[in-house]
């Protein structure tokens, strides 16, 4: 875990409180192309209220297409690319090389 914070106990009782935790994991296939990540928080369902988000990427290495969830919102689906290896880069890198070559006196 990166950081966390809590709120007191009064602010929970009211409702208020929020427990805020960044975590960080490594990710098992970072293969170029599309990916998906599940997150899933099944804590006192019913009686909790739940928000997650991917945050912007500082990095190139990872572009977040899309983020859904489900409707109490305990269940959020990050879908994200790793650049360089899917298939429509690969066609257009290849076609743009054969444009190219073509294009050569």
């Amino acid at each position: 875990m990166l950081a966390s914070s809590f709120p007191d106990a009064a602010a929970v009782r009211r409702g208020e409180g929020t427990v805020r935790l960044a975590i960080e994991a490594a990710a098992p296939d970072t293969s170029p192309g599309s990916h998906r990540l599940v997150f899933r928080n099944a804590h006192l369902a019913g009686h909790s209220a739940y928000l997650a988000n991917a945050l912007v990427p500082e990095s190139d290495r990872v572009a977040v297409t899309a983020q859904r969830r489900d409707r109490d919102q305990s269940e959020l689906i990050i879908e994200y690319t790793m650049p360089g290896g899917s298939a429509a880069a690969s066609l257009a890198g290849i076609l743009s090389r054969l444009t190219a070559a073509l294009r050569l006196p």
